[in-house]
């Protein structure tokens, strides 16, 4: 229960939807994708995913995992998504 003046976040998930491993750990995948609900059907169809939060960013659940679907944007000064020097794919 909330004290008074508490709100609960509109986007918020219950302790039910965490996965969380009752052995050994959990993983969390961070994807950056164009298509967030395309991307989310993709999962959910394949993967059996629940959608925990829908979008900002979307979270899912897939077993003792997370994946964690959120848009590209332009980079930030202190950090942009570059591969490793050396990797060829």
């Amino acid at each position: 229960m909330l004290r008074s003046g508490m709100h609960r976040r509109r986007n918020s998930m219950s302790l039910a939807d965490a996965p969380v491993a009752k052995e050994g750990f959990s993983v969390t995948h961070f994807l950056t994708v164009k298509d967030r609900a395309r991307s989310r059907e993709f999962y959910v169809w394949v993967l059996g995913a629940k959608v925990v939060l829908p979008e900002n960013p979307c979270c899912l659940k897939v077993a003792n995992s997370w994946i964690l679907l959120n848009a590209g944007g332009g980079p930030t000064p202190a950090s942009m998504l570059t591969k490793a020097d050396g990797v060829h794919l």
